[in-house]
Formats: C-alpha cells, sequence, structure tokens
C-alpha cells in the first residue's frame, strides 16, 4: 500500500494517514475486520480512544471499519456495558461525525474528540455530555492558524486548554473553544522539536506534555509548548526500550509513563523517560487508545479484537474485558 500524501509511515492505523480506506489499511496491516466479538446491540465497531471521567464512566471513539458510515462516540457506565449510550451520526453537521479518533474528558466532564473529516473538514469537537448539549467546533483543513489536517490525539489540561496532534507533524494547543488563542510546536523530521506522525498526547500531573512520535518510533516529552527541555525515548524495534507503531500514552499519578504498542501487541510501563522500571504486558491485537482511572486502573482499547481491556496493574492483574 503506498502512502502519496508525504511524510507517513504507512503502517499506521487509518487515522494517521487522512484518506487511505481504513479496510484497505487494516488488511494490509494482518488486521482482520472481522476479528472480536461484535454480536448484539452493545457490540463496538472499531474502537480507537479511551478515556474514564471522575466518576468512572467510560467514552470510547468507534468507527464502522468496513463501511467507515459509522463513526460515534460510546459510553457506559463501567465495564458490564451498564448505562451504554451512543452519541453522533454520519456527515459535516452538528451532531454528527466522520472518522472519528481523539477522545478526552475535561475537569467540568465535557468530552473532546478530534473528527478528521474524511480529510475534508477536520476539527475538534466539544459536547457537554452525551446529548450533544453545547456543541462547539473549532477548525477547518489545513497548515495554518486554527487548522488541522487529520487530527488525532487530544487532551485538556487544567485550565481547559486543549492539545492536539495531526499530520501537519505537530501539536497546537487552543486556549478555547469559542476565541482560539493558537500555539504550535514542531515540523517533520527526528530531531528537537519535530515529529513524524505524531498521535496520542497526555499530560502530566505538573502539565509536562508526552507525545507519542509514532513515525519515529519514540515517546516525547516538553515541559511546554516551547518545546522546552525536550526529551525522547525509543527506536524502532520489539525489545525493551524500543516500540513498533506506538500508538496511545497515559501517566498515572505516580509519574509512571504507559505506551500502547500496538504491532508489537502490548503495552509497556517505565518509570520515566530513561526507560528505567521498563515492564510489558503482551496478548493484545493491536492496542491502540489507553487511559488510567481515578483509582489507578488501566483502560486499553484493544483494537484487533474490538474491545476495551481493564486490568488492574501491568501485572495484567484483575483483567476484565468488554464485550
Amino acid at each position: 500500500m503506498n502512502d502519496t500524501r508525504g511524510n507517513r509511515k504507512t503502517t499506521l492505523p487509518a487515522g494517521l494517514l487522512g484518506g487511505i480506506g481504513l479496510l484497505g489499511l487494516l488488511l494490509g496491516l494482518g488486521v482482520a475486520s472481522g476479528c472480536g466479538s461484535s454480536s448484539g446491540s452493545h457490540a463496538l465497531l472499531g474502537p480507537f480512544a479511551i478515556a474514564v471521567d471522575s466518576a468512572g464512566t467510560i467514552y470510547v471513539t468507534d468507527l464502522d471499519p468496513v463501511t467507515q458510515t459509522e463513526s460515534r462516540i460510546v459510553s457506559m457506565n463501567d465495564m458490564t456495558g451498564a448505562g451504554w449510550t451512543t452519541f453522533g451520526s454520519p456527515g459535516t453537521g452538528v451532531n454528527q461525525f466522520e472518522n472519528l479518533f481523539g477522545l478526552a474528558v475535561d475537569l467540568a466532564g465535557r468530552i473532546h474528540a478530534a473528527d478528521q473529516g474524511a480529510g475534508v473538514a477536520p476539527r475538534i469537537v466539544q459536547i457537554n455530555d452525551m446529548t450533544g448539549e453545547g456543541w462547539t467546533t473549532f477548525g477547518t483543513l489545513g497548515s495554518g492558524v486554527n487548522q488541522f489536517d487529520a487530527p488525532d490525539g487530544i487532551v485538556v489540561d487544567a485550565s481547559g486548554r486543549t492539545y492536539v496532534t495531526d499530520l501537519n507533524q505537530r501539536v497546537a494547543r487552543i486556549d478555547t473553544m469559542i476565541i482560539g488563542g493558537w500555539t504550535a510546536i514542531g515540523s517533520f523530521g527526528s530531531g528537537v522539536n519535530q515529529f513524524s506522525n505524531p498521535v496520542g498526547i497526555t499530560l502530566d500531573g505538573a502539565g509536562k506534555i508526552y507525545v507519542v512520535d509514532a513515525g519515529n518510533d519514540r515517546i516525547v516529552r516538553m515541559d511546554d509548548m516551547a518545546g522546552t527541555n525536550w526529551t525522547s525515548f525509543g527506536v524502532g524495534g520489539a525489545g525493551a526500550d524500543q516500540f513498533d507503531a506506538p500508538f496511545g500514552v497515559a501517566v498515572d499519578k505516580a509519574g509512571k509513563i504507559y505506551i500502547t504498542d500496538s504491532k508489537n501487541g502490548r503495552v509497556v510501563r517505565i518509570d520515566d523517560m530513561t526507560g528505567s522500571g521498563w515492564t510489558e504486558l503482551g496478548g493484545f491485537a493491536y492496542p491502540m487508545g489507553i487511559a488510567i482511572d481515578t483509582a489507578g486502573k488501566i483502560y486499553v482499547v484493544d483494537y484487533g479484537d474490538r474491545r476495551i481491556v481493564r486490568i488492574d496493574d501491568i501485572s495484567g492483574a484483575g483483567m476484565v474485558t468488554y464485550p
């Protein structure tokens, strides 16, 4: 499969390629489009990103991997699927999505999602709740200020500022969804202040920014949007201190870093950006999004098996799956 749109790693999931059909990409990756449980009205179609709010409610972006005609947000109260609720229909209007990927919930409980818009109308969407109340969008297609190309990862800080990764090889921060307040960092490459397919993004308790630089098979940390104290960790491969198409990142209260290493089928935990304490848990079929709740439990989107996995810790203790 050829990527004709520039500096991108063609083995990454479809959202990172902005325009290549998801089904074709999955076949190219050897990820079967029919794998996993899909029976019943509460089935996950093609889950990507995940967030858990302070009440323990679980939110997932879910895209039909075959037809791409259904892109929605799913919420449920717990890992039994209780309170199953969906929001969104196909399209580019109000309460509609095309190719949803990144997902975050802010301290006020508002839901933020990166809608890639089928490469035509990319935008960030904010809603107050799963009814769609307070629908607000931000962004247009392009590479300039207030513009995105295939936005992917998204996180919101304690001040309500939204951070987004996109295929312009950068991280952008907007101060508010209404008036903007745009700051961006990044260009294509493998050096300092450079990215190749930045995808997952998160913040730690001190406000430091962690980015999955997927095309460079590394994790990047910077203190702020100026790139202060830029630090990177990881190289390509399947061993310790190595990644192959990493996707999601989360940081726990102790500052330990968790990464979904998608093509290696594992979740990795490191104590810090030196890679100290490298620990891994395998057995996943293309893990993607990752989140940690207030109790420290870890939630992983196992995309290849179309399920969510929750574990108590990196040993895999207390594993629960849905569906």
